[in-house]
This record gives structure tokens, C-alpha cells and sequence, in this order.
């Protein structure tokens, strides 16, 4: 494949098989589309030279499909294969990480593999064993290979796939939400540590944890630590931490608090597994996500009044109650709320009251009494609130 008007193309000499993939995360233009190629070429192994052509991969990246860019730059070989490569379907599953469903294999035997990269192009197989390997029911054949990318259904994830090199021989394969990678404790242990790498605050604030967990009549706990001193954050230890059950997207809090009360810039992870006899069946930890709060993840505040009135005109009160109604998608309460009040729209959406700010108050009510400085008469003032769910989370971050 070469661009329009000339220029660099996908490298390989013939047979270039390629899909391109939108990386719908990425906020940079120049690195929105991704596309992987299995090019067939003449590869060097040590000392011998193989005229039989392998099928490594090759990648390119590009805003407008007229330029292309290959990654990394006069790279041809980007995965480490075993020969052959067929049918790429790449998805880009979050910011940082991209999977490659490919057979895997040689000319008449493959087996259908997922590989990972958190760049885009320094893939790693996900797991030693086989996605599906091959001679696998129905079609018992020698040759799998993939026939799409793969879907989320509910907490699943589908992968369909052919049983040869052509035909249609289709069948489906299902797997437990992020279950292609999976923790547990190593054969005859009844505990166990993972300590993750250095995570960095998001711009956005930290938000809920969010584990895909089965603890399998086991228990899960999670610390947080501080990366600069290396010690627990208090209030967030393993002891601290509540009941983790089964789920694809349990929320993690410590005596009901979440993450998004901590204003530490980096933090590590470490996750506790336990079982009580070790011939039980181990925790298992999947996946997890500590990400800006989404908006499905915040709660809401509405219909603001003051003395029972949207906006009013005339307000005789100089101490007047300030009200609101509040929401949450998954009908959390309230744990907290923060009032501005100020005496110009432009200081309030500065998230200044200059007449009164009631800081946190960590309450369910949804109305406050005016504390602040004497109100004028004829005089037009602002205000607004924002308010906390019980995982922690703002309507709004100020």
C-alpha cells in the first residue's frame, strides 16, 4: 500500500494483508488511525538467511490515511513471531492499550493469539497458552485463525474464529471480561502481594477504583501507598478496606471513602489475595482502572433555589435558604456538599465566593442557611453548589 502521490507505504515486498484501526482515545490527530500489516519478506535468524518468506508485522500511523508514518520509524518486523502471521485485527482497548488477534503459527499449523502493547508497537503475548488453540472443538482442525476483532458483550468478551485458512467454518469463543490475563496465588500458597507500577494523578482528580475481581470464597484487599515515601496512606490501608465481592467493575472504598479524597500526585497499588486452605480455589484479579471520574461516575445537584424559588426577583430574607435537589446514576447518597456564594457571575464560575464559601460540610442535607457576609438590598448575587456521592465523587471538581 503506498500514499497518494508517493511516499512511504506498509515494508514488506508482496502479499501485504492490512487493517486499519481507529484509536478513538487519542487526543493528538497525527496518531488517531493505526494500521498493521502481515508482510511477507526474507528474514535473517542468527547466522542463516531464510528465502522461505516469513510474515512478520508492520505498522504505520496516520490523521488522513495520504500520509503515512510507520511506527517505529523503518521498523519492519514489530512483533516477536514465530514465522507467520495472518488475519491482524487490531482494537485499541483504552489510551494506552492496543491488542492484535492473529493466527499464530506456520504455513499448516496456527493457533488463534492475542498480542498486547501499550505503545502501539512493542507487542507482547498476552498469555504462554493459545487464545484458541488449535484442534479445538467443533472443528478439531490444524489451522485457527481469527475472523473479527474482538466483542464485548456484558461481562464477556467474544472472539469469533475459522477453522482453516479459508471457508466457512465459523465458531465463537468466550471469555470472562479482561480474563485473557489473570493474578492468583501460585500453587500451594494461601497469600499473596501485587504491588503495581507508579500510578500519576489524572488531570481530572482521582476517581473510583474499579476492580474486575472474583475472590472465589477467598477475600481481596487493597492499599493505597504513597510512591514518595513508599508508606500507606492512612485511612486507606488493608485493613481499611471494604468488602471486595464478585464483579466486573467493583468499586473499591476504605470505610466508605474512595480515591477522590486524595490529593497525593503518585500512588502505588497493592493488592492483598488470601484463600484459607490451599487446596481452595484462588482469588482471581483481572483487571482494574483508577481513571478520571467519568460522568456516569459523578452525581448531580439540580433544580437550586433560594427560599423555595428558582431565580427570584425579590428575596426578603437576608439569611435565606439555599436549596437543591441531588442525583446519582446508581442511586449513591449524598455524603457532602460545598456552597459558593459571590457577587458576580465571573467570580463564581472562578469558583470564588466572595461572599460566602461553607467549604466541605459533610452532610446528606440538600439545603443550607446563608452564613456569609451582609446581603444589600437591590443588589443581584450568584451562587452555586456542588455535591459529593458516598464513593467520593464530586458533581464537580473545583
Amino acid at each position: 500500500m503506498v500514499p497518494e502521490g508517493g511516499g512511504i507505504g506498509f515494508f514488506g515486498n508482496c502479499d501485504c494483508e492490512h487493517r486499519f484501526v481507529e484509536n478513538r482515545y487519542e487526543t493528538d490527530w497525527a496518531k488517531r488511525f493505526w494500521g498493521y500489516a502481515r508482510t511477507k519478506t526474507e528474514l535473517h535468524h542468527g547466522d542463516m538467511y531464510h528465502l522461505q518468506p516469513g510474515r512478520p508485522l508492520s505498522c504505520v500511523v496516520t490523521s488522513d490515511f495520504k500520509n503515512l508514518r510507520n511506527m517505529p520509524w523503518r521498523n519492519t518486523a514489530l512483533v516477536p513471531h514465530y514465522g507467520w502471521f495472518h488475519y491482524p485485527h487490531p482494537e485499541w482497548y483504552s489510551a494506552s492499550t492496543v491488542g492484535i488477534v492473529v493466527d499464530d503459527g506456520g504455513v499448516t499449523n496456527s493457533h488463534v493469539n492475542l498480542y498486547v502493547a501499550d505503545d502501539g508497537v512493542n507487542f507482547q503475548k498476552l498469555s504462554g497458552q493459545a487464545l484458541v488453540a488449535n484442534y479445538t472443538a467443533p472443528f478439531n482442525a490444524n489451522y485457527m485463525a481469527p475472523a473479527s476483532v474482538p466483542v464485548q458483550m456484558g461481562d464477556q468478551r467474544l472472539y469469533w474464529y475459522r477453522g482453516a485458512k479459508s471457508g466457512l467454518n465459523f465458531s465463537m469463543a468466550t471469555i470472562r471480561l479482561d480474563g485473557e490475563a489473570v493474578y492468583a496465588l501460585e500453587a500451594g500458597a494461601t497469600s499473596g502481594d501485587v504491588l503495581t507500577c507508579e500510578l500519576r494523578r489524572p488531570a481530572g482528580g482521582w476517581s473510583e477504583l474499579k476492580l474486575n475481581v472474583d475472590p472465589h470464597g477467598g477475600t481481596v484487599l487493597v492499599a493505597v501507598v504513597d510512591a514518595a515515601t513508599e508508606e500507606t496512606v492512612s485511612g486507606h490501608g488493608l485493613w481499611d478496606c471494604d468488602e471486595i465481592t464478585e464483579g466486573t467493575a467493583h468499586r473499591v472504598t476504605w470505610d466508605g471513602t474512595g480515591l477522590s479524597e486524595l490529593a497525593i500526585e503518585a500512588i502505588r497499588l497493592k493488592f492483598r489475595m488470601t484463600r484459607t486452605d490451599a487446596a481452595n480455589a484462588s482469588p482471581e484479579l483481572c483487571a482494574w482502572r483508577a481513571l478520571a471520574p467519568t460522568a456516569e461516575d459523578r452525581p448531580w445537584c439540580q433544580t437550586p433555589e433560594v427560599e423555595g424559588e428558582m431565580n427570584p426577583t425579590r428575596v426578603a430574607d437576608t439569611t435565606p435558604e439555599l436549596t437543591w435537589e441531588y442525583g446519582d446514576a446508581e442511586e449513591r447518597p449524598q455524603s457532602a456538599f460545598h456552597v459558593l456564594v459571590a457577587s458576580t457571575d465571573e467570580l463564581v464560575a472562578q469558583h470564588m465566593g466572595d461572599l460566602w464559601d461553607s467549604g466541605v460540610v459533610y452532610s446528606a442535607a440538600t439545603g443550607v442557611t446563608y452564613d456569609g457576609l451582609e446581603l444589600g438590598s437591590e443588589t443581584t448575587y450568584f451562587w452555586k453548589v456542588r455535591v459529593r456521592n458516598s464513593e467520593g465523587v464530586w458533581s464537580e471538581e473545583w
